[in-house]
């Protein structure tokens, strides 16, 4: 017999159903999911603070646009795209210079340039090199860029280029290592900084920031070397108003900023820039309030994002109270701060800051989801032992919804989040592919583990080594503290990820008998055919995370899950891009095969026209959906939903 509970609503009672946790429906549906991917990218304020942004729209199948502030209007003709490759993972790629917006076009890679009339006009002519990460120089003449020029696929080089705007023709400006990025002009366009590191070294691991300066044809004809200590990672070198260099080194333990003279502006234990898996990471700028000199920086604490102000008079350090915890890409308009930001109730938005009172205006809003906040599940900071007697972080959200209640007696399922890299991290925002779980009586939990960034260089380190080791024993601890405080099922424990995260989800559901089910996103399964099929800028980032290959091939086997598939004996979902040249579709399709012999329940979906992450809604929506429809069928939780058409292998009856 059906329990039945009461809630007194509007003076009046209403009669609920006890339904059991994962079965609840929800108005957070995988096409809201889908639409709330849209994501600015980088903000561009022109000469005369015209505001533009670019931004990713799921509903065109992931194609980046150029929006203008003051028309709210799309500025770029449907035809093109916004996207570089360079380093597959990309970044920013675009610039703007007296009302000319430069563009890296995802088609064919080349520059291009979009003139205020909105003619678009070809810049390079090239079918071989990629550019990203874009400079003006103040004479408007030439573009400085980071390049990769896949001449021969086996051997890709990369550089620093000069891009001449009225030829098209490019020059080499710096060469010779294996990996650059951030070139940034001096604002008199007399000197140019940028960074660079060689394998096996990621940058996060080891760079070096030179300075070199420009003769009459903005080559470069003499060049110092600032920093670039054994061990240290140096990002984000950037110009102040008056000439002088500062950039981010984690010397001291933790991303800090520093001048070119080597001297802390701000030393503490936080994070002040984020590694380099994308180009044209902006975390700080500089700013002028009541005529004294600052800068405005956004710095990291336990994944959590704060917003300061230095005065570089006397170094005084300032936080501005903020109600939004993630923030990116900082940047000045009309001396007052413009930056991205997201709260745990509000998805990504343009804000602006006046530094003297905190006052923060939004700028550009994002699209109502009409969805009442009861709905919302609130992230709880949660820190657990871990290995070696150290602890690990995560975030974890309970469900909620407001027209549910299950038994008293009942837990909830848990999913563990296992983010990519994996040196990156997640943060305590809102996200609707979170609020999508937790509204159906999922509980969540999003895991920081080690070797996650925001936690400063030691808590990166960790995972030296240790890949599928630490992270495996992260994720595994993070649910079972849940289970030992009662939160959750401890029959129902689910881990899904991507990329590196799909990697630890494979690990954990071969190597540990923690987990139920499992979904893995583009995940690796062979770490070995990683560095074969691999790409170059990932090459030898195993060299540091397995130990060097292959030399180490007995350790790259140890810890594949493919090789140990006699250990798996839990269900697992595969979803994978047909197009993903960071991990080819052949790591999923051989575990799915694997599992396929030992008739464990399993299902394979291949996205053909994706690369590495889901960008199209409809294949966004597709997987949303096959993933809850796979998750309630292994663990028998009923629903009345339309299922979704995903032909689930070797599920008995």
């Amino acid at each position: 017999m059906k329990k039945i509970l009461t809630y007194f609503l509007l003076g009046g009672v209403m009669p609920l159903i006890a339904t059991p946790y994962g079965s609840f429906t929800s108005p957070i549906s995988a096409e809201l999911v889908a639409k709330g991917a849209v994501g600015i990218r980088q903000i561009l304020i022109d000469d005369d603070d015209e505001m533009y942004w670019i931004e990713g729209r799921p509903e065109e199948k992931g194609r980046a646009v150029a929006v203008k502030y003051s028309s709210r209007k799309d500025v770029l003709p449907s035809s093109y795209y916004i996207r570089t490759t360079v380093h597959e993972y990309g970044g920013k790629c675009t610039a703007i210079h007296e009302g000319t917006i430069y563009f890296s076009n995802f088609a064919d890679q080349n520059i291009y340039k979009l003139e205020q009339t909105g003619v678009v006009t070809r810049v390079t002519t090239t079918s071989v090199l990629r550019f990203g990460d874009f400079v003006v120089h103040p004479n408007g003449k030439w573009l400085y860029s980071v390049m990769e020029d896949h001449t021969n696929p086996l051997n890709v080089q990369n550089s620093i280029m000069k891009v001449n705007l009225e030829t098209g023709d490019v020059e080499k400006i710096a060469a010779g290592h294996d990996f650059y990025a951030a070139p940034r002009l001096s604002p008199d366009g007399g000197r140019i900084a940028y960074i660079f590191w060689d394998n096996p070294n990621m940058p996060w691991d080891k760079t070096e920031l030179w300075i070199g300066d420009l003769n009459q044809n903005g080559l470069i004809e003499s060049e110092k070397k600032i920093t670039g200590l054994e061990n240290e990672s140096v990002v984000e070198p950037s110009w102040s108003p008056k000439g002088v260099l500062y950039f981010v080194s984690d010397r001291n333990g933790y991303w800090n900023l520093y001048n070119e003279e080597n001297e802390a502006v701000c030393e503490m234990n936080a994070d002040f820039s984020a590694p380099i898996w994308v180009l044209g990471n902006k975390s700080y700028t500089f700013i002028s309030i009541n005529n004294k000199p600052h800068i405005a920086a956004i710095y990291t604490e336990k994944a959590i994002d704060f917003l300061a102000l230095i005065n570089l008079e006397n170094n005084s350090f300032k936080k501005i109270p903020l109600e939004f915890n993630t923030l990116t890409d900082i940047t000045v308009r009309k001396q007052n701060l413009v930056l991205l930001a997201k709260s745990p109730t509000e998805l990504q938005q343009i804000i602006e800051i006046d530094p003297v009172s905190n006052q923060v205006t939004v700028l550009v809003a994002p699209e109502p989801l009409n969805i009442d906040q009861a709905f919302f599940s609130s992230p709880e900071i949660i820190e657990f032992p871990s290995l070696n007697d150290k602890n690990a972080f995560a975030f974890f959200y309970p469900p909620k919804n407001p027209n549910f209640k299950a038994d008293a007696s009942e837990k909830p399922p848990l999913i563990v989040f296992t983010h990519g890299g994996p040196t990156a991290n997640v943060n305590p925002s809102l996200k609707l592919s979170i609020q999508f779980w937790t509204s159906r009586g999922f509980a969540v939990c999003d895991v920081n583990y080690s070797g996650s960034t925001g936690y400063g260089r030691e808590y990166r380190d960790r995972l030296k080594g240790n890949w599928g080791v630490v992270d495996v024993y992260d994720v595994c601890s993070a649910a079972q503290y849940l289970v030992d405080k009662g939160l959750v099922d401890k029959e129902k424990l689910i881990i899904e990820g991507g990329s590196a995260g799909g990697y630890t989800t494979l690990a954990a559901l071969t190597f540990r008998n923690v987990f139920k089910v499992g979904a893995s996103y583009f995940g690796v399964s062979d770490l070995e055919l990683l560095t074969k099929d691999g790409h170059k800028y990932e090459a030898r980032y195993l060299d540091s995370l397995i130990g060097p290959y292959p030399a180490d091939i007995a350790t790259y086997h140890a810890r594949s899950p493919l090789f140990h598939t006699d250990k798996l004996s839990c269900p697992v979902l595969f979803l994978q891009g047909g197009m993903d040249k960071i991990v080819p579709p052949n790591q999923a399709e051989k575990m799915y095969e694997a599992l396929l012999k030992k008739k464990i329940p399993t299902a394979y979906i291949l996205f053909e026209e994706e690369a590495h992450g889901f960008r199209s809604a409809p294949n966004i929506i597709t997987s949303f959906e096959a993933e809850l429809y796979f998750y309630r069928k292994i663990l028998k939780i009923p629903t009345n939903e339309k299922a979704p058409p995903l032909k689930i292998m070797g599920l008995p009856g």
